[in-house]
C-alpha cells in the first residue's frame, strides 16, 4: 500500500514539474510580447496631436528614450522627446509626464539621439532646412543652458539656406559630438561640435562634405570604429529602372581629414 501511495506521489509530483516545466517555456518563447511591458506587451505615447517617432535609444537604468516630431507642417513641427519606464510606462519625472516638445525654429524634426556619459541627451535633426541640435538634463527634460545657445544649436550646413539635416549623431570618446546627414546638393555632411556645443574648426573646419559624384547622396547613419575612425552610411538616390541607387559607406581617418570613400552595394 505504501508502494502505490509513492507511485501515486512521485508520478503527481512529476506531473506538476512537467506542467510547471512547458508553462515557462511557453512563456520565454522567442517573439512572444513581454506582458510585463506596458498592457500586454505594447505602450503608446500621446502628445496629443500629430506626432512621429524617429528615434529610439536606451538608458544605463533601462528608461526608454523615443524622439521624433510633433505638429504636422514645416512651420508648426517641434522636436519631440518621450521617456518611459522599462516597464513601458511614462517617466512622470521626466518634461511633462514624460513628455518634452521644443521649440528650436521652424519645420522641426528629430532624427537621432545619443546620451552624454554625464547622462544628458543629446537629440539632432533639422529645423527650417538646417542642421540642429539640442541637449537637455537627464532628469528634468528642460534645456541645458551650457550647451549652444540657451541649449540649443543649428547651422547651415551649406550656407545656402536649402535643405540640410542631420540624421545620426554619436559621441567620441572625448565627449565630442559628431553629427552626419546631407547638405545641398545632397553630399555627405559631417559636423563635430565641442561639449559645449561650439562648433569644433579642427575637424574640416568645422564641417565636412563629401559628393560621391552621384545622384542625391544622404547619410543615414554613423558609427565610430574601435579604432576610432568614423564611418557615415547612406544611399544615393535612384530611378528605376535606368538607375536603381546604391549604398554608400564614407569612411573618415582618427585625425579626421578624409579616408575613404566606397559604393558596398547595388539595390
Amino acid at each position: 500500500m505504501r508502494i502505490w501511495y509513492f507511485s501515486i506521489a512521485l508520478a503527481v509530483l512529476l506531473l506538476v514539474l512537467c506542467v510547471s516545466f512547458f508553462t515557462r517555456t511557453v512563456d520565454a518563447a522567442d517573439g512572444d510580447l513581454d506582458l510585463t511591458f506596458g498592457a500586454g506587451g505594447k505602450a503608446l505615447v500621446d502628445f496629443g496631436r500629430y506626432s512621429r517617432p524617429l528615434a529610439v535609444a536606451l538608458q544605463p537604468d533601462a528608461k526608454i528614450l523615443v524622439v521624433g516630431q510633433v505638429g504636422f507642417s514645416d512651420s508648426s513641427a517641434d522636436f519631440a522627446v518621450a521617456r518611459l519606464n522599462s516597464d513601458g510606462s511614462p517617466d512622470n519625472s521626466f518634461g511633462n509626464q514624460g513628455l518634452v516638445t521644443t521649440d528650436i525654429n521652424n519645420g522641426d524634426r528629430a532624427y537621432a539621439v545619443a546620451l552624454q556619459s554625464d547622462g544628458k541627451i543629446l537629440v539632432a535633426g533639422v529645423t527650417n532646412a538646417s542642421y540642429g541640435g539640442w541637449e537637455d538634463g537627464l532628469r528634468g527634460g528642460s534645456l541645458d543652458s551650457t550647451f549652444g545657445n540657451g541649449g540649443k544649436w543649428s547651422k547651415d550646413v551649406a550656407s545656402n539656406n536649402f535643405d540640410d539635416e542631420a540624421h545620426a549623431v554619436t559621441l567620441q570618446s572625448n565627449g565630442k559630438i559628431v553629427i552626419a546627414g546631407y547638405a545641398w546638393p545632397y553630399d555627405f555632411a559631417l559636423t563635430r561640435l565641442n561639449i559645449d556645443g561650439s562648433l569644433d574648426t579642427s575637424f574640416g573646419q568645422g564641417v565636412v562634405l563629401t559628393d560621391f559624384n552621384l545622384k542625391e547622396d544622404r547619410v543615414s547613419g554613423l558609427t565610430i570604429q574601435p579604432d576610432g575612425r568614423l564611418i557615415a552610411f547612406g544611399s544615393n538616390t535612384g530611378f528605376e529602372p535606368i538607375s536603381p541607387g546604391q549604398w554608400e559607406l564614407a569612411r573618415f581617418r582618427r585625425n579626421f581629414r578624409h579616408w575613404r570613400l566606397c559604393v558596398a552595394a547595388g539595390w
